[in-house]
């Protein structure tokens, strides 16, 4: 993807990332070294977001 891409295109290969990750290794998820109100904050932002799983 070029620099300067489609915001859109930009923000669906995001939530598919984050949706294979939560996905297929939720203990990293879990783990990651954020603030657990920033993981909050995320997690709700995202729980509502088409995620395309199976990649």
């Amino acid at each position: 993807m070029e620099a300067g891409g489609d915001p859109e295109e930009i923000a669906g290969v995001v939530r598919e990332v984050v949706g294979c990750l939560a996905d297929r290794w939720p203990e990293v998820v879990d783990s990651c070294p954020v603030p657990a109100f920033v993981r909050g904050h995320v997690g709700e932002r995202l729980r509502g977001l088409p995620l395309v799983k199976g990649a």
